[in-house]
């Protein structure tokens, strides 16, 4: 191999290791923002169930009162 083909090479391999990084923190990206909204969904499905069990606890007191 000359010079040249070990530059070329040499290119074609940070090339491809660039692209791979890249790509990781893309992917890190992404799954990072799925997980965010996969906790402020549960988040708001507590504040839901909460909001339920509030009324709930409201009907079985006035039930309890009358």
């Amino acid at each position: 191999m000359n010079k040249e083909d070990i530059k070329t090479t040499g290119l074609i391999f940070l090339g491809l290791a660039t692209f791979i990084e890249l790509l990781v923190i893309i992917l890190n990206i992404i799954g990072y923002y799925d997980l965010k909204a996969t906790a402020y969904g549960y988040e708001s499905d507590r504040n839901l169930c909460r909001s339920q069990l509030d009324s709930l606890t409201q009907e079985l007191e006035r039930w309890q009162s009358e």
